[in-house]
């Protein structure tokens, strides 16, 4: 049961669907008469759906190769099986990782315990723990987002949650920098000095997630630039998004 003075701290839950179907209910019949809450949750969806596209690993060729090769001889289960097990083994909120999970044991089971099979799984599991992280970002009680249109192309969102003093950056639309270049996030404190929070580069269709690293304690703004690939300790170019926290 929602209680009436948590119900507006549930929008990153609802949003990534982690609420249980009573509570699903509760809070859609809330939606209706919160304009607030309907904002953030459309917010969170976009966010949410971008996120998952940047963490989505592209698999190898020989991959397909070995799951096209592998269908023509693997027996399929009888349709009522597969439902049974797809439902049993769903779980609210995890839809993302379970679909990791799934191609880092389909992977496995195709191409045997080969070398490259163990270093497929390792970034499957790194995928799997990247994600994680991540939602538990979007679904903190006390998760805002902040978005803004990036000067060179695309759009920029952040995700902050203070209580795990974590951040999450999503783009999409990115344009790509030059070979020798990359975007850098920096955290920006109340006297405008910036800090150092990660090196990216967009996926080839401009989108990307990545969490920010360091500590969130202090920051008003995150901001991001294009600097030397390796990323420096101060920034060189004006920034291409400046994106200014709620106050604490």
């Amino acid at each position: 049961m929602i209680e009436p003075t948590e119900v507006h701290l549930l929008t990153g839950a609802y949003a990534v669907d982690a609420l249980d179907p009573d509570d699903r209910d509760a809070y859609e019949a809330h939606l209706v008469h919160c304009e607030d809450c309907r904002a953030e949750v459309l917010e969170l969806q976009a966010t949410a759906a971008v996120l998952g596209r940047a963490t989505a690993a592209e698999p190898p060729e020989r991959l397909r190769a070995a799951v096209l090769a592998g269908a023509l001889t693997t027996r399929q289960d009888p349709p009522l099986l597969r439902l049974q097990t797809t439902q049993s083994n769903a779980k609210p909120g995890g839809r993302f990782i379970g679909l990791v999970a799934a191609a880092v044991v389909l992977a496995l089971a195709l191409v045997g315990t080969t070398t490259w099979a163990v270093q497929q799984h390792r970034v499957g599991q790194q995928l799997a723990a990247n994600a994680a992280r991540m939602s538990a970002v979007l679904t903190a009680a006390d998760a805002t987002t902040t978005s803004d249109a990036v000067t060179n192309g695309g759009r920029a969102t952040v995700v902050v949650s203070r209580s795990q003093n974590a951040s999450v950056f999503v783009g999409s639309g990115l344009t790509a920098p030059a070979p020798d270049r990359a975007y850098e996030l920096w955290f920006i404190d109340a006297s405008g000095h910036p800090r150092a929070a990660g090196v990216f580069v967009p996926n080839r269709d401009g989108t990307v997630a990545t969490e920010l690293t360091g500590n969130l304690a202090g920051a008003v703004a995150i901001a991001v630039t294009v600097e030397q690939r390796a990323g420096t300790t101060a920034p060189t170019s004006k920034p291409v998004v400046a994106l200014h926290l709620p106050a604490v």
